[in-house]
């Protein structure tokens, strides 16, 4: 008995997290930084080095502590450093192209250690980023030659990043992405000598280039049992000519361990003449999954291991060829906003997507406007006409992409111009208005027209007393505009209809 309370008291002990403070990190960084507490941001606005005094060579490895919520790097800045996060925090740069975040020229360089007699140091501790806790966003910047792993550990989102290792592929285990389920991958590169993508957790990734250098291997499926997992992704481009050798070059590699492994691809352009799909080295390993909207050029289907089962489809089919093409047409969707007071945001059902880029024909896309506080939508536009019916909806629907194609939306103050009610003793409530439209303060022979956007009246009625009660619940959502004339004066009201029919 005894013996369980100090085991269960051991397991309710607080687990003690060690970091450096920015105190100390800008005094060992041989470049140039600031720090702002009330943000709780660091930025490096100077090249250099952080070096620590640690043990096991991770004197450049900062474990960011609490009050760090956002690093940057900036423009034109190469930071020699490796960022283990244990809390909420983003590690951004100014420049994707030069805002670095750097490890070693040398090559192979935990093996070199060992060698050295270092037996217990391994590449996946010295990862460039570690995610040890927290969320960890990673955007806009180059992991360059990493001591070890790109990235790697718990929930990581990563958008419009570049992962390159320029040393020559082999020995350097540069791998280069690993996270927890829910993790994801957005608009990267990556150009690296080792596993790319470990299968080991569900995650997804999106609109993403692999370039297969030597040793590089763009799936990896486990090396030991790493569970029965799912990998989803959209829009991958594969390129090169190039890869691990002793696999084959494959595209999909099963090293060892036991699993069912689902990969999922729709979207995807692989061009590699040197490469294979697919090498599986054990019984037992099983790869699901299929391919869709593909067109895939490679030298051969199976690499030097067949020894696993293949049940992915490609295209349809499980015939196992080097050639596919189920390619659907793709098509420019760009989208912006026409006049100011709100932001414009566009996304599939599974994606985000970025103005200017190629989806698939058939595919729904869903814009999204989100006005500045009193401001509302004024109208969308579809390739330059006014997309009917839509007039103060935050949300327009393309259901079946067909052609290229650009839509705008235009915002207008929820007290516009147009609304002189000052002029005129009449009061029009409520507004908005579902059902029923009340107008008071009117004198007899008033003449009111109701229009939409286009101009088009779609009440006209003239007044015989003070007050009306105009039902609206009949017309369509939108905006429109009231036009109350007594003779002498006019009054252009805007009028928002929230009732039910679309």
């Amino acid at each position: 008995m005894k013996f369980l309370f100090i085991l269960t008291a051991l397991f309710y002990l607080p687990i003690i997290t060690y970091s450096q403070p920015v105190a100390e990190l800008i005094a060992t960084y041989s470049g140039t930084v600031e720090w702002d507490p009330e943000k709780g941001q660091i930025t490096f606005t100077g090249s250099g080095s952080i070096n620590f005094d640690k043990t096991d060579f991770r004197n450049p490895l900062w474990d960011v502590p609490a009050d760090v919520k956002t690093i940057l790097i900036t423009k034109d800045v190469t930071v020699n450093a490796m960022f283990h996060t244990h809390y909420n925090c983003t590690i951004r740069g100014e420049d994707r192209k030069t805002s670095i975040i750097f490890g070693t020229n040398e090559r192979a360089w935990s093996k070199s250690r060992r060698d050295q007699g270092y037996e217990h140091i391994r590449a996946f501790n010295y990862s460039t980023i570690e995610a040890k806790g927290g969320t960890t966003h990673i955007d806009n910047l180059t992991s360059l030659n990493p001591y070890g792993f790109h990235v790697r550990g718990g929930l990581l989102h990563l958008s419009h990043c570049d992962f390159i290792d320029d040393r020559g592929g082999h020995g350097n285990n540069s791998d280069g992405f690993v996270g927890s389920d829910g993790s994801t991958v957005d608009h990267c590169y990556f150009e690296t000598g080792d596993d790319i993508f470990k299968a080991y957790n569900n995650y997804t990734v999106t609109n993403t280039t692999i370039h297969m250098v030597d040793n590089a291997v763009p799936i990896q499926l486990g090396w030991g049992n790493t569970g029965d997992k799912t990998v989803h992704f959209h829009n991958l481009t594969i390129t090169g000519n190039s890869g691990r050798f002793n696999d084959g070059r494959a595209i999909i590699v099963g090293r060892d361990g036991v699993y069912n492994k689902t990969i999922n691809i729709t979207g995807c352009t692989i061009q590699n003449p040197n490469a294979s799909w697919l090498s599986l080295r054990l019984q037992g390993q099983v790869l699901k999954g299929q391919v869709r909207d593909a067109h895939i050029k490679i030298g051969t289907f199976w690499g030097p291991f067949k020894n696993g089962s293949n049940q992915m489809t490609i295209c349809g089919t499980v015939r196992e060829g080097n050639t596919f093409n189920c390619m659907t047409p793709s098509y420019p969707v760009g989208f912006f906003v026409k006049d100011g007071g709100g932001k414009l945001r566009a996304g599939t059902d599974s994606y985000n997507i970025a103005s200017g880029e190629m989806i698939s024909a058939g595919s729904a896309i869903r814009f999204v406007a989100s006005p500045n506080s009193g401001y509302l939508v004024k109208a969308w536009e579809q390739n330059g006409v006014i997309v009917e019916n839509h007039s103060g909806d935050n949300v327009f629907v393309l259901d079946d992409l067909d052609a290229q194609t650009i839509v705008s939306v235009s915002f207008e103050e929820t007290t516009s111009s147009i609304d002189n009610s000052g002029l005129l003793p009449v009061k029009i409530f409520p507004n908005p208005v579902n059902t029923t439209l009340y107008i008071t303060g009117l004198t007899p022979y008033t003449h009111l027209v109701l229009s939409d956007l286009l101009g088009r009246g779609v009440l006209d009625i003239t007044a015989n007393t003070s007050t009306l009660d105009v039902p609206v619940n009949t017309f369509k959502r939108g905006i429109y505009i009231l036009h109350i004339n007594n003779g002498d004066q006019t009054l252009r009201k805007k009028i928002i209809i929230n009732s039910k029919n679309s």
